[in-house]
């Protein structure tokens, strides 16, 4: 028997199979993960390597040269993409698409340790990473605070980082502003050289005695004991009475040489909320983990965090949440997607004139996606803006089949046949032409699945959840509608007005038809020729259509980056940062609330992500009110912000964007990059420069940056090694060095 028949026959039976799915599909539906994108893998893996006190340049020549021949070697590598700033090597790994990244990043890690030989010996630990869709910000948090601002990056650093980190799914935490704690040793070196001593001594014995140090274990009768040394120091009173050395056959102490203080760092980072400084937090996920629920997890628990131990001067502010942008762009398509069921009930209830058979039909496509999301569950699949998007376009489809079968059954029953027969009849009748519709539009799709790169990726996932709907849709014909026909269907059509007015369109679109076909017979080189004309115009309309990878939707976020020359200071930078924060505040009306940093964390994580970072760089964020309470866009108001800080001097780079998850997840790039070669690295710069200079006169490009102008200026310390000092010796430049740091 054919599934119309079957279906027909044991009503009982397929009304079981139906509510199965029901449950099923729901529990799935419920089950399924919401986040913007697909879950992807770009297949690059970056390499941090810090090196503390070493200038650009140097890090180039001792560390990301030696990274890249090492990691140039490896098979299956597309490109290498590289940069060093002051003591921080970045070096990118870009693998070929389908790569199995577990297996290259073992071959990295090994590539990076054999490189260790040559790396200088004060070089950190260099870090691997791998960069996913979810190695985006998830939340940013402002914090101020009116009295306590010292303690204020302490209080984050220990205490919020540290609870935040323990919600499941943050993984990474960057944080930028406040002045960080700092145990200093201030040496007098008039002291020292009475006491024959040198930095290095101080630092090298300072570094021993800061250990606790393991000593075995001891045994005594049923009980094992683990000995251990305890050594770190506890306070500054024990920092200063450290032997560090002997004079005249008395022990010399830190505290006869030094000054030692509980005091604070040398500022690196600014961050600014307002007029008010404040500390900025940067929440990250892993990259398997929700980002709906890991915002709403650490949002609660910055709210239970700020009863509980928040200083009573200390206040945040949510600046951006990657879930606010995912449930709108998902609410949207969900609303359009409710909206088409709806319209399809009203339009085939107006052209069928059967209110059950209409409901019927519209109750297919409800059906076929609740099979869908049980095969999206089994495929691990989640609810993002591709596969929403899929479901939304496949709503349009999988009705076709409903009205095609549910057609036919109302032909039969008009020509006499009871319900079970005409839904037996007219859906075996369409079976075959359903099945081969249904494998064409298949047939179409299927290769987009197959597609390379990123757009494989994302276009592999719209291309599955369509074609599993629209096979659904053929399931859900030949079996659901029957059934339904045969107990539902009304053999006599509506007598409403709006029929009547159905059947007149009806009436004039059959009479304009013939009248159309009849002329096209006649004067068939005409219909050609027009036909050709017209195709002609679809190819010239096609042209002047922008292309782009994503949409560039108005999140009311505005993300602005300005570089300032090499070698200037924080200081420097900073006052502009204020500078652009005031004007963001005063001149525009829109804004909710802005923000700023300036400067870079230790670890040198936010390069590696693809934010810019240095002294000689600032960032502001501008959080503009619900675009439906503008009246201009937000691209707009970025286009006044960059035509404004264009008049500021000294700028040399600047990028001026409206910013969005989706472009977060291509870690800061532009849409072209031109890369110059070159070896005299002046020249390179200078034909850089002189590219930049003629795109700029180009209608539509903006913000057009050079990855490097100019190196940092440098203050060279050259020892006399000819003097029978010894000057020139390895020990005594590390002693010159720690002289010039302080």
């Amino acid at each position: 028997m054919k599934l119309p028949e079957i279906s027909v026959k044991r009503p009982i039976m397929t009304l079981m199979v139906f509510l199965a799915v029901l449950v099923i599909g729901s529990i799935s539906f419920l089950n399924l993960k919401l986040d913007l994108l697909p879950d992807i893998e770009p297949p690059v893996i970056t390499v941090i390597t810090p090196w503390p006190g070493a200038s650009a340049s140097d890090v180039e020549q001792r560390i990301t040269k030696v990274m890249e021949n090492g990691l140039s070697m490896l098979e299956g590598v597309d490109d290498i993409i590289s940069k060093s700033i002051d003591n921080i090597s970045v070096v990118s790994v870009k693998f070929k698409w389908g790569v199995d990244l577990d297996v290259r990043a073992g071959d990295v890690r090994d590539a990076v340790n054999f490189a260790k030989r040559e790396l200088p010996s004060d070089a950190e630990e260099s870090v691997i990473l791998r960069i996913t869709s979810g190695t985006v910000p998830v939340v940013e948090v402002t914090m101020t605070a009116e009295r306590s601002y010292q303690g204020l990056f302490h209080f984050v650093d220990k205490t919020v980082v540290e609870e935040l980190s323990r919600v499941p799914g943050v993984g990474q935490i960057l944080v930028f502003g406040g002045i960080g704690r700092e145990i200093q040793v201030l040496l007098d070196v008039d002291r020292l050289e009475a006491f024959r001593l040198s930095p290095d001594t101080i630092a090298g014995v300072l570094e021993r005695e800061n250990l606790n140090i393991p000593a075995g274990s001891l045994k005594e009768g049923q009980t094992e004991y683990f000995i251990r040394v305890p050594g770190r120091f506890s306070s500054v009173e024990e920092i200063r009475n450290t032997i560090v050395g002997i004079h005249d056959g008395s022990p010399v102490k830190v505290g006869d040489i030094a000054d030692t203080r509980d005091g604070y760092r040398e500022l690196t980072m600014n961050g600014w909320q307002g007029d008010k400084a404040a500390v900025v937090m940067i929440i990250m996920k892993n990259s398997d983990a929700n980002t709906i629920e890991v915002s709403r997890m650490v949002l609660d628990r910055l709210a239970s965090l700020k009863e509980e131990s928040f200083p009573s001067d200390v206040e945040y502010e949510v600046v951006m949440n990657t879930a606010d942008f995912i449930m709108n762009a998902i609410s949207n398509l969900g609303r359009s997607l409710m909206a088409g069921i709806v319209l399809v009930f009203l339009v085939t209830w107006a052209f069928l004139k059967r209110f059950r058979a209409s409901l019927i039909v519209a109750g297919a496509i409800p059906f076929s996606l609740i099979i869908t999301f049980i095969a999206m569950g089994l495929l691990d699949y989640t609810i993002n803006i591709f596969t929403l998007s899929a479901l939304a376009m496949a709503s349009g489809m999988v009705v076709d089949n409903a009205i095609v079968a549910t057609d036919q059954i109302i032909f039969h029953m008009e020509q006499g046949s009871r319900r079970r027969v005409a839904a037996v009849l007219g859906a075996s009748e369409i079976g075959s032409a359903l099945f081969a519709s249904t494998l064409t539009t298949i047939v179409v799709l299927l290769p987009l699945a197959f597609l390379s790169g990123l757009v494989g990726v994302f276009f592999s996932a719209l291309t599955i959840v369509m074609v599993l709907a629209v096979s659904a849709s053929l399931f859900v014909s030949l079996t659901f509608i029957p059934m339904m026909a045969s107990k539902f269907f009304g053999r006599e059509p509506g007598k409403l007005r709006i029929h009547q007015v159905t059947e007149r369109f009806f009436s004039v679109m059959e009479d304009t038809y013939s009248s159309m076909l009849a002329w096209g017979l006649e004067n068939r080189k005409k219909v050609i020729a027009s036909a050709l004309l017209l195709l002609f115009l679809t190819f010239l309309g096609f042209r002047t259509i922008g292309t782009e990878l994503t949409p560039d939707p108005d999140t009311g976020d505005i993300s602005i980056t300005f570089s300032l020359p090499e070698g200037t200071r924080l200081e420097v930078t900073d006052e502009l940062v204020r500078e652009v924060v005031s004007y963001c505040q005063e001149t525009i009306p829109e804004a909710q609330l802005v923000f700023g940093i300036d400067g870079m964390e230790e670890e040198g994580f936010s390069v590696a992500v693809g934010l810019q970072a240095g002294t000689n760089i600032g960032t502001v964020g501008v959080k503009l009110v619900d675009k439906n309470e503008r009246d201009r866009s937000a691209f707009e108001i970025a286009n006044d912000i960059r035509n404004w800080i264009r008049t500021k001097p000294g700028i040399e780079d600047m990028t001026v964007l409206v910013s969005s998850p989706i472009k977060a997840m291509f870690m800061g790039s532009k849409p072209l990059d031109i890369e110059i070669y070159g070896d005299d690295l002046k020249q390179v710069t200078g034909v850089a420069e002189m590219i930049a200079s003629g795109l700029a006169e180009i209608p539509g490009t903006a913000d057009i940056s050079v990855s490097r102008r100019q190196d940092r200026p440098e203050l060279w310390v050259e020892p006399d090694t000819t003097s029978p000092s010894g000057c020139g010796s390895e020990k005594n430049r590390g002693t010159a060095g720690r002289y010039s740091a302080g």
